[in-house]
């Protein structure tokens, strides 16, 4: 049995740093490879199961939720309020709606990257319907979603406390790490075509969480990316070049729109993050007066 540590004995407070997140964070994108790779490598589990949307979400609950419970206990002041689980102005709600149609967009980047580096489908993947439907829901609706969020921009970007964006400044912290979250589910997720996904995904949604200062409107509108993303599985828009294979590349037609939208809620953010800075710095003084 471990004992515990007598409060003032050394290592007791051990801060959150920007280099320890990182390093945590690619840690649990090998350790999700390892977990859902291993069994086949090892004759443990039938290779059809590197196609499981339910084995790859159990390797990244477990992966991710070790590496999260290692990092928390290096919070030690209000870490709800650190992670971003904090109530969000409501144009931050409004920035969130109006960034849902980014996901054309998105898509279009990963129609691109896809052009300059093809990716070659295995032959023998099953039809998404039945319980295969089922389990990429609940991944993409309730897994990604949950993982991608309070981990890299809860935990990985926030300002209160180091690391990134507290620690690199808050473009750099932003871009660093939607470039980390990107990089570790191509290894977690076993797909490189993942990167420009996750990446440019997440140099939204850290706009978001940034000019928020809340992790909730980003979760939700993450959990609807996935809902939609499930929707086009089953071919349920019929845009071209999004859910209708038909079609290389999405036309003008949609992404006009998309860009339009995307480009009001940038804006939005902006002018909520000067906002918030402005009563910061008014409090501030209020506080030094």
């Amino acid at each position: 049995m471990i004992p515990e540590r007598e409060p003032g004995e050394p290592g007791e407070e051990l801060p959150l740093t920007a280099g320890f997140a990182v390093v945590l964070a690619l840690g649990a994108a090998y350790l999700q490879f390892a977990i859902f790779v291993v069994p086949v490598i090892f004759d443990w589990a039938h290779p059809a199961a590197l196609q499981s949307p339910a084995r790859l979400g159990i390797a990244a609950i477990l992966a991710y939720g070790g590496a999260f419970a290692l990092a928390t206990r290096r919070i030690h002041d209000a870490p709800g309020q650190v992670l971003g689980f904090v109530r969000s102005p409501r144009q931050g709600w409004m920035a969130a709606l109006l960034l849902l149609p980014s996901i054309v967009l998105i898509s279009e980047i990963d129609n691109i990257f896809k052009l300059l580096l093809p990716v070659v489908a295995a032959a023998d993947t099953p039809a998404v319907e039945g319980l295969y439907l089922v389990e990429w829901a609940v991944f993409l609706i309730a897994v990604l979603p949950v993982v991608e969020e309070v981990f890299f921009r809860g935990l990985l970007q926030p300002p209160l406390q180091p690391p990134l964006v507290q620690a690199w400044g808050r473009t750099r912290g932003v871009l660093a790490c939607a470039a980390i979250a990107g990089i570790a589910f191509s290894v977690g997720l076993l797909n490189y075509a993942m990167f420009p996904i996750v990446a440019a995904r997440g140099l939204l949604l850290g706009m978001l969480r940034e000019s928020a200062g809340s992790l909730l409107p980003g979760l939700v509108l993450n959990v609807t990316f996935g809902a939609v993303a499930v929707l086009a599985m089953r071919s349920f828009f019929g845009i071209p070049g999004f859910d209708d294979s038909s079609s290389a590349h999405t036309p003008l037609l949609w992404l006009a729109p998309a860009a339009i939208s995307t480009g009001a809620a940038i804006g939005l953010c902006r002018a909520l993050l000067r906002a918030r800075e402005q009563i910061a710095r008014a409090e501030s003084a209020d506080g030094d007066a």
